[in-house]
C-alpha cells in the first residue's frame, strides 16, 4: 500500500491504517526508548484517536518489561494506563458539547 493509494482511501480506512501504524511504532519504540518516552507517545495517542484501549495493552507490556516483582509498582502503567483512558472518555465528551 503506497502513498498514492492512501490518498484515496475514504477516512475511516486512513484512520484504520494509522492507528496500525501508530501501534507497530510504539510497539517497538518501547523496547528501544526509556519508558516515559512511550508513556508520552501514548498520552498523544489517547488523544488522537477514539477510544485508544491499546494503552491498557501497552501498559501491561511497560508492566511486564519495567516493573518490579512487589509492591505498589507492580502494575503501575497499567493502573495509570487505566485512569487516563476512564479521564479521556470524561474530557472527549465534555470538550464535544
Amino acid at each position: 500500500m503506497g502513498v498514492l493509494s492512501l490518498a484515496r482511501m475514504n477516512r475511516t480506512k486512513k484512520l484504520t491504517v494509522l492507528r496500525i501504524g501508530a501501534d507497530i511504532i510504539i510497539l517497538f519504540l518501547i523496547f528501544l526508548v526509556p519508558w516515559w518516552f512511550s508513556y508520552i507517545l501514548l498520552l498523544g495517542a489517547l488523544f488522537f484517536f477514539d477510544s485508544y484501549f491499546e494503552i491498557l495493552y501497552f501498559g501491561f507490556l511497560l508492566d511486564a518489561l519495567y516493573a518490579q516483582s512487589e509492591g505498589i509498582s507492580k502494575y503501575l502503567f497499567l493502573t495509570i494506563g487505566f485512569v487516563l483512558f476512564s479521564l479521556q472518555i470524561f474530557v472527549k465528551k465534555k470538550l464535544r458539547i
